[in-house]
């Protein structure tokens, strides 16, 4: 629990400073949902090849300037994440990702990029990560179509 918490305020604390650059832009507010279908390749054991899933995501989305940070309710880990993304040039972004599980012990972080695709509609990913207790390297290469709507 006391990781949760400090993961959560080390987020807003960056997100807070990195906004700091975009002060005049005003501050946005989306809810909604994520489908992430996306390929999983654990690097422990590649000769397995690919596994696929497609996750369902809740969010909100939190958004200032070219800064975003999402609080994502993840339904196939039963996990909250935290997503701090940055978009670096016109089309194409980087972000950081840290997990932890709601029932059970254990989390995930990665970092990741992402571009714009399908007339800006969906982003692609690339993302590496690993689990918390162990390392556990994997590769994930998807696609995020975003569900979701302006409430402030």
């Amino acid at each position: 629990m006391k990781k949760k918490i400090n993961l959560i305020a080390m987020a807003i604390f960056i997100f807070g400073i990195v906004s700091k650059s975009y002060a005049q832009d005003t501050l946005q507010i989306k809810i909604g949902f994520l489908l992430a279908p996306q390929a999983v390749v654990n690097l422990r054991a590649p000769e397995k090849g690919a596994t696929t899933v497609t996750s369902l995501l809740a969010t909100t989305s939190f958004i200032k300037g070219k800064n975003i940070l999402h609080v994502i309710y993840s339904t196939p880990s039963n996990s909250a994440q935290l997503v701090y993304y940055n978009q670096i040039f016109r089309e194409s972004g980087a972000y950081i990702v840290g997990s932890k599980k709601i029932q059970n012990n254990g989390g995930y972080a990665g970092i990741g990029v992402t571009r714009y695709v399908a007339k800006k509609t969906a982003s692609a990913f690339f993302e590496f990560g690993t689990l918390w207790d162990e390392w556990t390297p994997q590769i994930y290469a998807g696609v995020i179509i975003p569900f979701n709507f302006r409430i402030k």
